[in-house]
């Protein structure tokens, strides 16, 4: 569990670590190496269908998320220098077994998989607590597939918990938006803060640029789409659990808008009617291209953490307290800037030029630029929604004024409807309409509160004509995904800090950062040699087992270890009680499926040695 200590705790540390190496020469050097070799199954199963996230959980074992939703959990044995071999798997079906559904709501039994793009562990090595989310697996838009009618509100993060006997498997938030592409509910942390924990989650966008666009199959951003989000699980845990009708516990659906094209469960349709709820049958499920989105609720367990991310599909709490994220961005020629882009008067109508997409508009054009985001360096004392990414979502920066575009076909906009009207089947409400074909949710907007900068893309290395320009902490080549800090001593402590990113071109990215959380220095190719998409990346501390090493799963289904040159000779970290003792990131599936840029089949070579010469004199940087 990560606990958040207050910042003047880590001004203490960072002062006795200084005091501490006052006394050593001026200049320290050290040689930074690590040998590679590729996990032996050994005839003990495999992870054939991709490893989307990893890490190492409090009983010693591996836990791997497969892309397709089964959980494997592996036994591993050191048997000598960089030769790891898998003893036992321990296989969980708990997220595959989740019911799908279609995007108007209906159950859809031919969907058996779950892209499932995120993992975290936490609890005790007696009772384990692992958090996963998962999607539609289905990918629609993009080159050719238009709206497969792949259900929009079908994200959702699943609890299992070992009880001593078995796994209990309850879905503690359904609802969550997930695109028409391949954009979805991503990476997690757990986290502990000011006594209670959350779950802080990525969230993938709807959109391209932030308005609806043929690659996107015409669809909006939704209320709680392109966003980091915070999940209260203390506020969850007093809800108590539920069984739906197909037998699958759960704690808490999102509420949604009431899709004037459902029936309600109470068969009241009329906000003006006493009893009225909005509740649509099959709710959480089926987002309707909007009509029925998960809404923002005020003071319910799921907020908006910041708002702002194309893709955010990792993210890593450091152990100082820092909140980083890697942000995949937008791909030119797939959609462009909302209509009045720049600020709060941003609308969700389809403009057919998607200006902005493909040549500049207003100044500014999208750019391919992936980048990492600091959000805040003390999570501790951070105000949520302040930080934003730079994304735009219409429907949170004008609620009332942002109207909806709905496309029902496959392919193009026959049929569509630009609804800025609200349904109101008796037309008592001025404005209104009875027409359920043309008209917003009785109950929209769904989000309470305008935030209007939202409106204002801001892309990363360009000049931003409407406000302040985006600050990313470092640009990077495309589909940097999986992100982790490493934590060990090794080195003498030279890497400590550092941000391990992983990359689809089968290497891994090093972040060194300045004491203010600004880039001191960026490795783009650190290490490689991996022979597929690395996704899931994870590093192991001094408490954990095989300490020091880095863990690498990769989407063409294999998992490579980096162990350090000096392993076993790695220390406690000087006045390690007053360190935060923090879990591990974890690590989610990349933009490849945006760019149809897929993974090298190279299977890698073992034991490569990777070799840095690092200057740690204390006075630089």
């Amino acid at each position: 569990m990560k606990k958040l200590y207050p910042a003047y705790l880590r001004f203490v540390v960072i002062g006795l670590f200084l005091c501490f190496f006052a006394g050593l020469p001026a200049t320290l050097n050290a040689q930074i190496s690590f040998t590679q070799s590729n996990l032996n199954f050994d005839g003990s199963g495999n992870v054939s269908s991709g490893v989307t996230s990893l890490m190492y959980g409090p009983d010693g074992r591996l836990y791997v998320a497969e892309y397709p939703g089964t959980i494997k959990i592996l036994t591993i044995q050191r048997n000598g220098q960089n030769n790891y071999v898998v003893t036992s798997v321990e296989s969980l079906s708990g997220v595959t077994d989740i019911v799908n559904h279609d995007d108007d709501g209906t159950m859809n039994s031919g969907q058996t998989q779950r892209e499932t793009t995120g993992l975290t562990v936490t609890g005790t090595a007696a009772n384990p607590i692992i958090y996963v989310t998962s999607s539609d697996f289905r990918i629609g838009a993009g080159f050719s597939n238009g709206d497969l009618d792949l259900d929009t509100n079908s994200g959702v993060i699943t609890r299992l918990t070992w009880n001593g006997n078995s796994w209990d498997v309850v879905d503690i938030v359904r609802g969550l938006p997930r695109s028409e592409e391949n954009h979805a509910t991503n990476g997690l942390e757990f986290v502990n803060i000011n006594g209670t924990d959350h779950l802080i989650v990525t969230n993938g966008g709807n959109t391209n640029g932030g308005a609806p666009s043929e690659k996107f199959a015409y669809v909006s951003e939704y209320a709680l789409s392109a966003a980091i989000l915070s999940v209260n699980l203390g506020a969850l845990n007093g809800l108590g659990v539920n069984t739906d009708s197909n037998g699958r516990d759960y704690i808490y659906d999102i509420p949604t808008l009431d899709d004037p094209s459902r029936a309600n469960v109470n068969g009241i349709t009329d906000p003006d009617t006493p009893g009225y709820n909005g509740v649509d049958v099959n709710d959480p499920f089926g987002g309707n291209d909007g009509l029925n989105q998960a809404m923002v609720v005020p003071s319910g367990p799921v907020q908006v953490l910041s708002p702002g991310y194309r893709n955010a599909y990792d993210l890593v709490v450091t152990e100082s307290g820092a909140l980083y994220v890697t942000d995949n961005g937008a791909n030119g020629g797939w959609g462009g800037f909302p209509v009045n882009e720049g600020g709060g008067s941003v609308t969700n109508d389809y403009d057919p030029a998607e200006p902005g997409s493909s040549s500049s508009s207003g100044g500014e054009q999208i750019n391919n630029v992936d980048h990492l985001q600091l959000i805040t360096t003390d999570l501790l004392n951070y105000s949520f929604g302040s930080f934003y990414g730079g994304h735009p979502n219409p429907i949170r920066a004008n609620p009332n004024g942002a109207g909806l575009y709905t496309a029902p076909s496959q392919y193009g906009t026959v049929g569509a409807v630009f609804r800025t009207q609200i349904y109101d089947p008796n037309g008592s409400k001025p404005g209104s309409t009875t027409n359920p074909n043309i008209g917003l949710p009785a109950n929209w907007p769904p989000v309470p509160i305008a935030n209007g900068i939202e409106g204002d893309w801001r892309g990363p290395g360009i000049s931003n004509p409407d406000g302040p320009d985006d600050n990313p902490t470092t640009t990077w080549g495309t589909n940097t995904n999986g992100i982790d800090e490493y934590t060990a001593s090794n080195f003498a402590g030279a890497m400590q800090g550092d941000l391990l990113a992983g990359h689809n071109g089968g290497n891994i990215r090093r972040v060194e950062l300045n004491a203010n959380g600004t880039l001191q220095q960026l490795t783009a190719n650190f290490l490689s040699g991996i022979g597929g998409d690395a996704l899931g990346i994870t590093c192991n501390s001094d408490g954990d087992n095989f300490p020091g090493t880095i863990w690498a799963g990769t989407l063409n289904g294999k998992i490579v270890v980096f162990e350090p040159q000096d392993f076993g000779s790695g220390t406690p970290p000087i006045i390690v009680q007053q360190i935060p003792d923090l879990d591990r990131s974890t690590n989610t599936v990349d933009e490849g499926f945006d760019l149809d840029n897929f993974f090298d089949d190279d299977n890698g070579t073992a034991n490569l040695t990777y070799t840095v010469q690092l200057n740690t004199n204390p006075a630089i940087g």
